[in-house]
């Protein structure tokens, strides 16, 4: 059965722009959060950079075949943590129900991307040794005798790569080891569920990130893979 459609009005998301330099109202950002014609129910998601509290408004594009006002409502958006003073990565939930009410239902403040810069400048820092009784951060990757398996996740690697996803440390062998089986500790983002190297299991240090909004869709993530022993 086909879905219904949403026949109303574009709807915005409208947030004022403050000065970073002088503190004053600069403008308003208009942002088309529910298209006309959208299915109904649809939960959309916005991302807002802000550094403080800060007030959203959510209204009609148009209403010139509405009897009704463009405002729908506002919402206050805050407090929050700022890391370091950077602006805070807000996510916005905005939600379109079967009776055509909209509402913001959640904004939560997105932490990956300082997660993952701090796991990336980690990872860089691990020392590894091929000696397991050396005292090490990492017992240095491992495929080694094992032409077939090194063989393998460096062209899943490769492919990764040349399909969008991002290399953000390793992906290659250690400079320091020019014989053997072995790969860099390596992390991959921009990483799409349909990759192999995503869906794999290869028991070697690499690891693909993503980003999630909710623990169901965390559970999603975690088990949308296949073994591949």
């Amino acid at each position: 059965m086909a879905r219904a459609r949403s026949r109303v009005p574009n709807v915005l998301l409208v947030t004022s722009v403050w000065s970073s330099v002088w503190g004053w109202l600069e403008g308003q950002q208009f942002t088309v959060v529910i298209p006309k014609g959208s299915p109904i129910p649809c939960l959309k998601v916005v991302t807002i950079l802000r550094s403080g509290t800060f007030t959203v408004d959510v209204q009609y594009a148009d209403v010139s075949e509405l009897q009704a006002p463009a405002k729908i409502s506002s919402y206050t958006i805050g407090p929050f943590q700022s890391i370091g003073g950077d602006r805070a990565k807000l996510k916005v939930k905005v939600r379109l129900n079967l009776h055509g009410i909209v509402a913001i239902e959640s904004a939560t403040e997105s932490i990956a991307a300082e997660f993952i810069d701090r796991l990336v400048k980690w990872t860089k820092t691990l020392r590894y040794l091929i000696h397991l009784r050396k005292a090490v951060d990492l017992a240095l990757l491992l495929v080694r005798g094992n032409l077939l398996q090194y063989d393998k996740i460096m062209k899943f690697i490769s492919i990764a790569k040349s399909e969008g996803a991002t290399i953000l440390c390793g992906g290659s062998r250690p400079e320091n080891l020019k014989k053997g089986y072995f790969i860099e500790p390596t992390i991959i983002s921009d990483i799409s569920t349909s990759m192999q190297i995503w869906r794999g299991e290869f028991f070697v240090p690499v690891l693909c990130v993503k980003t999630f909004s909710s623990e169901d869709e965390a559970l999603e993530l975690a088990n949308d893979t296949e073994s591949m022993v």
